[in-house]
């Protein structure tokens, strides 16, 4: 038998002309720029080949061939669901084959899913060399595990040296032990794609160890994480995150929303309504200068019971941090301390930024300070509460000394004090 024919015994297909009802989650997406997508993808490259029958072994041929030809355009089936019930090689880890060469697959709105009797593996591995442009897709179902590179991502795999450029994609309910919906190593690209429901230890919906990212016009969202990272874990490279959500995330342990351990900026994005025990938003614990730019850090909340642990529900930071024209309000530590900001021993600094709403269960809903270098310039600390005051400011130098810089900024209206029994006095703070 050769290989499409025993890809054809162990795979199934189904042309529904309309997107699956467990992929409704990227139905708006899709709707919103199809017609946008559709005028701007009728240039192909060589080798460009016809529709892909709705046959997911017709598919792993497609590939296999685009592969073979140095490269090529593939074009889905619309609305197809491509059914995978083995990977491409017995006792392998990934539904299609390796993208070893530049290929565009256009998806015309289908699905490429795993069967869930299936045994485990992902859907996509774009190796080195490999570029793939994917757009107008859905990736659902994939499942890995194991440890290792090799075992990571649910639905895609970016190797050291491999390409994905994403457009109008929805990558949902997806597994891994690393993450969960994609595990990159190489150079990643997601613009107005949707990351939702998928799950992992570290990194639910998104886990970089190397490479480069960039993530444009994005939601990341009800993704969950066993231990650190509910959304995304950014261990290692560079991202630049600009004009996207990152929403109703959980992570068992830390950053509920982001894990920053790198070259990480984030600019005009939303973060809000994700839980971790701390660091409900984000967790940036090590690692280079991160900036935030005109974002809002909202509604996030660290819900560890235990008051030492329950610290940062907007941000909990441990290294070079600069927050500049952004909002954090509203996030909470219900039983403990910092629940705007929790800095322990990092550079912080705070330009034209507002503190305001949050709310501690323990001590100081604005920023919590101990130890590190903290400057506000032209910032505002208002309108946040605490149990145990003060509610505003709060610094000591329980790790490493305090030093705080105040320049024209606003610590005022919050409740029971703005300032009084910080061990560290608070320039210009009164109460």
């Amino acid at each position: 038998m050769n290989d499409a024919s025993a890809q054809q015994s162990n795979t199934t297909a189904k042309h529904t002309g309309r997107a699956p009802t467990w992929a409704t989650a990227a139905r708006a997406t899709i709707a919103l720029a199809a017609a946008t997508l559709a005028a701007g993808l009728t240039a192909a490259p060589a080798h460009a080949a016809g529709t892909v029958p709705c046959d997911a072994a017709a598919l792993t041929t497609a590939i296999k061939t685009a592969n073979a030809n140095t490269g090529g355009t593939i074009t889905l089936t619309p609305g197809c669901t491509y059914t995978y019930t083995q990977p491409a090689t017995a006792g392998g880890d990934t539904a299609l084959p390796a993208i070893t060469t530049p290929i565009t697959l256009n998806g015309n709105g289908a699905t490429i899913r795993r069967d869930p009797n299936a045994p485990l593996f992902r859907l996509l591995d774009i190796a080195d060399h490999g570029t793939l442009n994917l757009n107008l897709a859905t990736l659902a179902g994939g499942h890995t595990t194991g440890a290792g590179a090799g075992a990571a991502g649910g639905a895609i795999l970016v190797e050291n040296g491999g390409t994905l450029r994403g457009t109008l994609l929805a990558i949902t309910d997806n597994t891994a032990d690393n993450g969960g919906g994609i595990y990159n190593n190489g150079a990643l690209t997601l613009t107005q794609s949707r990351l939702q429901n998928n799950q992992a230890s570290s990194g639910g919906a998104l886990l970089q160890a190397a490479g480069t990212s960039t993530i444009n016009t994005t939601v990341i969202s009800e993704n969950t994480a066993a231990v650190l990272a509910g959304g995304i874990a950014q261990y290692g490279g560079s991202m630049a995150l600009a004009l996207s959500r990152i929403e109703n995330n959980h992570a068992s342990a830390s950053g509920g929303g982001l894990v920053v351990r790198s070259a990480t900026t984030v600019s005009t994005t939303v973060i809000s309504g994700n839980t971790a025990s701390f660091g409900g938003g984000v967790l940036h614990d090590t690692g280079p200068m991160m900036t935030i730019t005109a974002s809002t850090i909202t509604d996030n909340s660290a819900d560890a019971e235990r008051a030492d642990r329950s610290i940062g529900g907007g941000i909990l930071n441990g290294a070079p941090l600069t927050v500049t024209a952004s909002t954090i309000n509203g996030n909470r530590t219900p039983h403990g301390n910092g629940a705007g900001i929790g800095n322990y021993a990092a550079t912080l600094n705070l330009n034209a930024t507002r503190i305001t709403g949050n709310t501690a269960g323990g001590r100081t809903g604005g920023l919590y300070i101990n130890g590190g270098t903290v400057s506000l310039s032209l910032s505002s600390i208002t309108d946040n509460t605490s149990t145990t005051g003060p509610a505003g400011v709060f610094a000591a130098s329980l790790y490493t000394p305090a030093a705080i810089h105040n320049t024209f900024s606003v610590i005022k209206n919050n409740n029971p004090t703005n300032c009084q029994a910080s061990t560290i006095p608070i320039p210009n703070c009164t109460n």
